[in-house]
């Protein structure tokens, strides 16, 4: 199993468990479709691994299939599904496939985003395996928050995150901190919560409202852009005040070239672009502005100290 140890996309993970000749096992799930056992079925071979899949929605079901219960979606109930189908498995298979196999179960119960349950979706997933044929099994469990935007968004990180655990528990379980870090393997850590999200839209919708208002906001083909116009861009008030007074003093208008230079280097509040992030373009730029800030310094002075008529 050492050789599949380094393998991280999701795809490969459940090929690589179908092709594994030892683990074989059943995959129960419940309320968040059978997103884990599709990615076995997906990328063929299945039957190397996949004993059966389940899944009893129906409460009554359920309660005939693992006992009554208070909560369906908690640990009490993961634990009643792991139990009762580790032992059907192992009751029915261990006389033919004990010597070579090494069964597990793995089970999840989960209620994702949806009209009836708003919010991020949350959930139990767990797993009951032999690490080698005939030996007492081990146990993983997880309680999972969903954090995703919409339903079929989680339930596509829930069966991504059912793969990584099964695959974990037959290839990583030497390694815990491995196998942990390897839970999120094709999960981002970047995304956002729900909320978080929420407040973006929430705050994209109030700035859309205010440019609207000021006539700035345009909309090419569904995108925002900004038209500021030059005035409202202290670089471009700066580059013509300064251009103005170089045009006076070579009119030999003094006062006036003083009084557009004195307004250009007053728009001057720090380094050029400073709070951008710049390329070697964005540097050549900031460069010619401070140049030309040098410039229309000078000329102030020359301006100022210039010979009245």
């Amino acid at each position: 199993m050492d050789s599949a140890a380094t393998t991280t996309g999701t795809r490969q993970k459940a090929l690589a468990l179908n092709l594994d000749a030892a683990s074989y096992g059943t995959f129960a799930e419940i309320g968040g479709g059978q997103e884990v056992a599709r990615w076995f079925f997906s990328v063929g071979g299945a039957a190397g691994t996949v004993a059966k899949t389940i899944s009893a929605y129906d409460m009554a079901v359920s309660d005939g299939l693992y006992g009554a219960t208070r909560r369906y979606v908690s640990r009490q109930r993961l634990e009643a599904m792991l139990e009762q189908e580790f032992a059907q498995l192992a009751s029915q298979l261990s006389g033919k496939l004990g010597d070579s196999k090494c069964f597990f179960a793995f089970a999840d119960t989960v209620a994702t985003s949806g009209f009836r349950q708003p919010g991020p979706g949350r959930g139990w997933i767990g797993i009951r395996f032999q690490a080698r044929p005939r030996e007492d099994p081990s146990q993983i469990i997880i309680h999972a928050h969903l954090a995703d935007s919409t339903a079929a968004r989680e339930q596509e990180a829930l069966g991504i995150l059912g793969v990584n655990l099964v695959y974990g528990a037959f290839f990583r379980r030497d390694d815990p901190a491995a196998l942990i870090a390897s839970l999120i393997d094709e999960l981002s850590r970047d995304s956002p919560p729900q909320s978080a999200s929420h407040s973006l839209e929430g705050y994209v919708s109030r700035l859309r409202r205010i440019l609207a208002a000021s006539g700035s906001s345009v909309d090419r083909r569904g995108a925002d852009s900004l038209d500021l116009g030059n005035a409202s861009l202290d670089a471009r008030v700066f580059v013509e005040l300064a251009d103005g007074a170089s045009r006076a003093a070579k009119d030999a208008d003094h006062e006036q070239a003083s009084q557009l230079a004195g307004d250009a280097l007053a728009v001057w509040r720090g380094p050029a672009l400073a709070d951008v992030s710049l390329g070697s373009s964005g540097r050549t730029e900031r460069e010619r502005l401070e140049e030309l800030r040098l410039r229309t310094l000078e000329q102030r002075f020359e301006a100022e100290l210039a010979p009245g008529p």
